[in-house]
């Protein structure tokens, strides 16, 4: 599967198009929120200096500390390219840096490790057996979530080729002729309904 991300959360001070500010004002829409990164921010590096990451919402927004003092961001803020947000990735670097953005079908294990090593949370056997079992019960919801959603729609393709059909069958009956009454009794039909195919 291919996809393309602008780094858009779906809100944002000014509005972006093709990286020029199109509207100044301040804006929230989860609906054209881009696929934004599995990990915020899994950097390696095999020197002694990492690259860092952050969304950039553009030199208008302004940034606080916990006490509430405007901050001075680490990067020269230049906006999104389209929406509110873009990704600003900066450092120094020394040696080969690799900034992991997106992963899919995942393993529990995997997971777990990922929040151990790279977020240093250490995790207990039990906590491990746990979210194996709540992992495996979310698959399962899915998976029986996804049946009732085929059968569901082949359900309603049925009814629907059924209706076509009929409409198929009475059309005909009627191009040939055949009284409304009878029309109705073959197909099983009031004549009303008859009536309503064939206008």
């Amino acid at each position: 599967t291919t996809f393309y991300s602008n780094f858009n959360v779906g809100k944002g001070v000014q509005y972006f198009t093709n990286g020029e500010v199109s509207s100044d004002e301040e804006w929230s829409n989860i609906n054209i929120q881009d696929i934004l990164p599995t990990w915020q921010w899994w950097i390696e590096s095999e020197g002694s200096s990492k690259l860092s990451a952050d969304f950039d919402y553009g030199p208008k927004e302004v940034r606080k500390d916990v006490n509430g003092k405007d901050m001075t961001l680490p990067y020269t803020q230049i906006g999104a390219y389209e929406g509110g947000s873009s990704l600003a990735v900066y450092g120094d670097v020394d040696a080969k840096n690799t900034l992991h953005l997106f992963k899919t079908d995942l393993e529990v294990k995997d997971k777990l490790d990922i929040i151990e090593k790279e977020y240093d949370i250490p995790l207990e056997n039990d906590i491990r057996k746990d979210v194996k079992e709540m992992c495996n019960l979310s698959q399962g919801i899915r998976e029986e979530a996804f049946e009732e959603g085929q059968e569901y729609g082949y359900r309603e393709g049925q009814e629907k080729g059924e209706k076509q059909k009929l409409v198929r069958v009475v059309t005909k009956m009627h191009e040939a002729e055949f009284p409304l009454e009878q029309i109705a009794a073959i197909a099983e039909i009031s004549v009303e309904r008859v009536k309503e195919i064939i206008d």
